[in-house]
């Protein structure tokens, strides 16, 4: 069962700028090793080397996200998602949604870029998805580092709808448990 923990950052210059932080047990991994990659790049708009020769895969931190690892940095910008294709295959693997992401490389502090689309929760491009982050990093941590007992990465998103966020994800593993914690800066937009 996944474990979440919100933390007010007593830091905060104002109310409205909140510290956020996240903390997941328990990652869960669903490999769909036919996912139609065809269908894949007609979802996302791009081409088919764009995408990375890694697996496509719902990944759960408590909330299931279909990942998709690009080739290039640049191909993240120019994507064009068929958002009623994205709805209709994330509904069949019970997934929220795609995150989609690349990685930047090691000369910048900001590891990685992400994109996140829900449109069946009516999330066309979500701006700076914390559960999003958190099934990119328990991927990650399962297929990039899965030797090593703890890492962390960087994320920058929302680029490309012009609502520019970082993210912080670690991971750890304690007795066969993988941990993943996200964290990162918020400001309340709309309130009761």
């Amino acid at each position: 069962m996944a474990r979440a923990v919100l933390q007010l950052d007593a830091k905060a210059p104002h109310l409205d700028h909140l510290h956020v932080q996240i903390h997941v047990t328990g990652v869960s991994q669903h490999v769909h090793d036919c996912f139609d990659l065809y269908l894949d790049r007609m979802m996302l708009g791009c081409a088919e080397h764009q995408i990375a020769d890694t697996p496509i895969q719902v990944v759960s931190t408590g909330v299931r996200w279909l990942i998709v690892e690009l080739a290039d940095v640049a191909a993240i910008s120019t994507l064009a998602p068929d958002l009623s294709l994205v709805e209709k295959t994330c509904a069949e693997l019970k997934a929220t949604g795609v995150t989609v992401f690349v990685e930047k490389g090691t000369e910048s502090p900001i590891r990685l870029r992400l994109r996140a689309f829900a449109p069946g929760e009516g999330v066309s491009e979500d701006p700076v998805c914390g559960s999003g982050n958190g099934s990119v990093a328990g991927y990650i941590a399962l297929h990039k580092h899965a030797d090593e007992s703890e890492g962390s990465y960087v994320a920058e998103q929302g680029i490309e709808i012009n609502r520019d966020g970082l993210i912080h994800a670690s991971w750890h593993r304690n007795d066969g448990k993988l941990s993943v914690k996200i964290a990162g800066n918020a400001v309340t937009v709309l309130s009761d």
